[in-house]
């Protein structure tokens, strides 16, 4: 569909101002109104931390009475919050690029002082920016309705654009939903479905790719781990800057507005950004830290929430400090955390091995702080707003808000996102803004990772490549294609899933690469030993498994119907599949990759020192028994 792009008054007009996005920051902290935060009030949010001491003296640059909107704005357009998710290697900071992006450092304070050139207008296919914000749950932005304040600036763009209710990306795991999201096709197409060594091959044909073939200039600022250059995501790129470790948009949305002053305005561009500012640890600068949390935490909640290697030990409102996790060698000589280490931490609750008990309150602090990251999260995105809508790079640009997956939150026992196909893990943001694109429209149909793919192409007016999968948004939007009526999911730990509007089939132990999977699934005994479904209608967060009955009685005749069709769906789905294209059998992330997926709590190291003593939680200890290693054989499934 080739859309009719231009409008009277220029799109990036729009956006409010760098002075208001401080302005509005500073709002959250001001408990008082007086338009100043003062020490008291900086201390509730963050003084209380013992690393974060004497801060307010450090952001009260002047002096006075209180921290203004500018003082706030400098401290933390300054301040790189995540340093340790840089790899540092013989005393120096390794960068994984391509190709070297403008500017020399991270960070706000360049852009900020810059002056950013206003380009002559240009008829013709409309520039593209497609924002990725990892491990971002849809239901945890207030532009969902989410409780919280969580995402003004993010609410300001829906309101101008579309949100699309019902969008989901097609797996659970990082580099499976990229690849997915910017090839336009399953993972498993891609290349064989390996977490162990899965690395998008050099002759998959990517959407950036394509717009290459139509003039357009591509570039992308990644903020590393599962998207950085090991995996083959820099394929197609003019320009590709992949940060160290996992980092944020602190990082990457400055490199894209430098990389946006130096283009001459004579072509199209797109820009794809990138920010793990949701991921694990939830770790937010100056008084971000505590927005949601109050004060006086209890040392267990703050270590889960900073600490993501001793997060994944947590399952069921206990954390196990000594669970051992199983491994795997990958081709490199590293052993890295399998994913069935989570079937082990659920194996200890059931085997009533010792933990430690994890409070509601303490709970419910581990989620204010996942809140305040996304917070965090839409204030940098407000930042690059601001900027480049100054600058008039947004007023013939197509923007997509995505994301690749959510996180469990403990919805099913876990915080992370790769042990359940659930909807927390799954149901990310979709928003669609800018010139010919209708404002506050809200789309309740199911939206696929793929028809982010095919609406880049609509837009561009861009040939899909033969096998690409998806429908273009603008096209749903201009009613000119129907709602996909069932989506399927792949997920990390041997799953696969299908949903519709009000059902949703999860198949467990599925060995998704194995040839004979298909059959298998097929001749499965519709139940709770490898089955889960759930009435989306009435239980929306997916907690009652209709399939479930106590000793293994016969589910109700109902709901063995339902899950039998899906089933079938599930069945037809897999046989339609392509083979993927190729398989690189050698390729590995490198040394720096895999020392990056420990520290974030990926790969398996020894995080035992991070750990608090047992028993500093506020709510004691739980069951008694003596923990086992698990570092081979199976174990129960969540």
């Amino acid at each position: 569909m080739a859309m009719t792009w231009g409008c009277s008054t220029p799109f990036g007009a729009g956006f409010p101002t760098v002075s208001a996005v401080w302005a509005e920051t500073l709002a959250r902290f001001d408990r008082d109104g007086d338009h100043v935060i003062s020490r008291e009030e900086y201390a509730w949010f963050a003084e209380n931390t013992p690393q974060k001491a004497g801060e307010f003296d450090a952001v009260n640059t002047d002096g006075g009475p209180g921290i203004d909107a500018a003082e706030l704005g400098a401290f933390l357009a300054n301040t790189r919050y995540r340093e340790d998710r840089d790899l540092h290697v013989d005393g120096r900071t390794r960068r994984a690029s391509k190709t070297r992006a403008p500017g020399s450092s991270g960070g706000w304070e360049a852009a900020l002082a810059a002056v950013h050139p206003r380009k002559p207008s240009r008829p013709g296919p409309p520039n593209i920016v497609l924002i990725s914000m990892d491990t971002t749950r849809a239901d945890r932005l207030s532009t969902y309705g989410y409780k919280r304040d969580t995402s003004p600036n993010l609410d300001r763009l829906a309101a101008r654009g579309a949100t699309f209710e019902s969008g989901f990306n097609a797996s659970n795991e990082s580099i499976f939903s990229h690849a997915a999201l910017l090839a336009g096709r399953y993972a498993s197409e891609i290349e064989v479905f390996d977490y162990r060594d899965y690395v998008i091959p050099s002759n998959a044909e990517m959407v950036q790719e394509v717009l290459q073939n139509y003039g357009y200039e591509t570039a992308a600022f990644v903020a590393g781990g599962h998207v950085s250059a090991d995996f083959g995501t820099d394929q197609g790129w003019d320009t590709f800057h992949s940060e160290p470790g996992f980092s944020t948009f602190w990082s990457t949305a400055p490199r894209a507005l430098r990389w946006l002053d130096e283009r001459d305005g004579t072509k199209p561009w797109m820009v794809f950004l990138h920010g793990y500012d949701a991921h694990r640890p939830w770790s937010t600068p100056g008084p971000f830290h505590h927005l949601y949390g109050g004060p006086q935490p209890s040392p267990l909640a703050e270590m889960l929430s900073l600490k993501a290697g001793q997060s994944d030990r947590l399952f069921d409102h206990t954390w196990y400090p000594d669970l051992q996790a199983t491994q795997f060698r990958h081709p490199g000589g590293t052993f890295i955390l399998s994913p069935a280490s989570y079937r082990v931490a659920a194996a200890y609750s059931a085997q009533n091995h010792k933990g430690v008990a994890v409070s509601d309150a303490d709970l419910d602090h581990i989620q204010a702080h996942y809140d305040a990251s996304i917070a965090t999260m839409d204030m940098q995105l407000g930042l690059f707003f601001a900027l480049a809508g100054g600058a008039g790079y947004l007023d013939h640009t197509l923007i997509i808000i995505v994301s690749d997956h959510g996180e469990d939150m403990m919805d099913h026992g876990f915080l992370n996102h790769r042990t359940g196909l659930y909807d927390s893990c799954v149901h990310v943001p979709v928003i669609l803004a800018g010139e010919g694109v209708p404002a506050g429209r809200r789309e309740a149909g199911l939206v696929d990772a793929f028809d982010v793919a095919a609406t880049v192409l609509d837009a561009a007016d861009a040939m899909p490549p033969v096998g690409m999968r998806g429908t273009s948004l603008l096209e749903r939007l201009a009613g000119g294609v129907p709602a996909t009526e069932t989506l399927y999911f792949e997920g990390v730990m041997d799953m696969l899933a299908a949903r519709t509007l009000t059902s949703k089939l999860i198949a467990n132990d599925v060995h998704i690469a194995d040839p004979a999977m298909i059959d298998t699934l097929a001749g499965w005994p519709i139940n709770d030993e490898h089955f889960e479904l759930y009435d989306l209608a009435a239980d929306p967060r997916e907690q009652h498994n209709l399939l479930h009955t106590p000793d293994h009685a016969s589910p109700p005749a109902a709901a063995v119907k339902v899950a039998e069709g899906l089933r079938a769906q599930l069945v037809a789905w897999r046989r339609s599949l392509h083979a993927p294209v190729a398989h690189a059998p050698n390729a590995q992330p490198s040394a720096e990759a895999i020392k990056q997926m420990q520290l974030h709590g990926y790969w398996e190291m020894d995080d035992a020192a991070d750990a608090p003593a047992a028993g500093s939680s506020s709510a004691g200890s739980s069951s008694a028994g003596s923990p086992s290693a698990g570092n081979s054989g199976a174990a129960p499934k969540p």
